[in-house]
């Protein structure tokens, strides 16, 4: 049985958290014809269903694609090369030591920022 949420607040039954207008499925019924867990039949679901609060549907509602989920957002921001200044002290050495730039223990970020940039702006020169 499919039901919607049909209050303006979200609603939790057992381990499931249904967002206001969000669809989902509760447990299909056993050998006995008992609900696996929340079914139509158990209390709460009853409460629920009585106050209106869950509905009846038919269907899922079809996923709107004009927003990225979650998983996309940070797949994204993973193959999105970074700012140095919005780089750590590590990520800012793995970059000056794949330039061939040499750096002490003691550099800070701001410093490692500083050497990246005049090797980058020296090659520059040269290739340009």
């Amino acid at each position: 049985m499919l039901v919607k949420n049909a209050s303006a607040k979200p609603i939790g039954f057992g381990s499931t958290i249904l967002m206001p207008e969000d669809v989902c499925s509760l447990p299909p019924l056993n050998a006995k014809g008992e609900p696996e867990g929340y079914g139509p039949n158990h209390p709460t679901i009853k409460f629920y269903l009585e106050r209106k609060w869950l509905v009846p549907t038919e269907s899922k509602p079809e996923p709107e694609q004009s927003e990225p989920n979650a998983e996309e957002k940070t797949a994204a921001a993973e193959t999105k090369p970074k700012g140095r200044s919005r780089m750590s002290r590590e990520e800012l050495r793995e970059e000056a030591a794949a330039l061939g730039i040499e750096w002490a223990e003691s550099d800070t970020r701001e410093t490692l920022i500083q050497k990246i940039t005049e090797r980058l702006q020296a090659d520059t020169v040269e290739t340009g």
